[in-house]
């Protein structure tokens, strides 16, 4: 077995570190502007949630996480891994973890994981709106049946699926708030400044001229 700690880390560690060990060619690769990632790849990159279930929402499909080789200096293990779509049986992603020897003992069930209880402070530039998926009133059923349209003509405009422009739950608020400025519009779930910057004067306009429509014939 190669010893893997004779190996200096870089910018792919550990995947560099199984690579090298097993004697295959390294990886090549170019960094990049995150700004110049088109979605939807930014969004999968780029996020606060779990990356599988994100994964599995992109590909409509279940993600399984299949092992290619594993190794073991007596100090950390190390896996090499791809994430696969299940139906579609095509791979999504591919790279390597590391369990430090601590991390081991605690799976060989030697040592105990304690963690520290904490309450997360609230951010103040995005407090949390209550969340609206039904019995939306019938103005807020009307325009959210624009705003689903808006959507999916930008959807299809860019070659995304609709859900990356904004989910439905996203666009639900929307229809039931109305905002029209930007800072109602950042307190909307599924609204980062990435999003005000690319979305906020469509789909305020398309709220802006439903509320003015409504008005004059109400």
């Amino acid at each position: 077995m190669a010893n893997l700690s004779n190996f200096s880390p870089d910018l792919l560690y550990p995947l560099s570190f199984i690579r090298r060990a097993r004697g295959i060619p390294k990886l090549s690769f170019e960094e990049v502007d995150p700004q110049e990632i088109p979605d939807p790849y930014y969004s999968l990159l780029v996020h606060e949630g779990d990356m599988t279930s994100r994964l599995e929402a992109f590909h409509e499909d279940e993600i399984k996480v299949r092992k290619l080789s594993s190794s073991s200096d007596g100090k950390a293990y190390f896996r090499e891994v791809v994430l696969h779509a299940e139906n579609a049986q095509k791979a999504t992603e591919y790279g390597a973890i590391e369990i430090s020897e601590p991390a081991l003992d605690i799976v060989s069930g030697k040592r105990t994981f304690e963690s520290r209880t904490y309450t997360a402070a609230k951010k103040l530039s995005k407090p949390k709106v209550e969340k609206i998926t039904t019995n939306l009133s019938e103005e807020s059923s009307e325009l959210l049946q624009i705003l689903k349209k808006l959507r999916y003509n930008i959807a299809k405009k860019r070659g995304v699926p609709a859900y990356v422009i904004f989910p439905d739950k996203t666009l639900e608020q929307l229809a039931s708030l109305k905002p029209t400025n930007e800072v109602d519009f950042l307190n909307i779930d599924g609204v980062g400044q990435k999003k005000l910057d690319q979305y906020y004067d469509l789909f305020t306009a398309a709220i802006k001229d439903y509320l003015i429509v409504s008005k004059v014939f109400k």
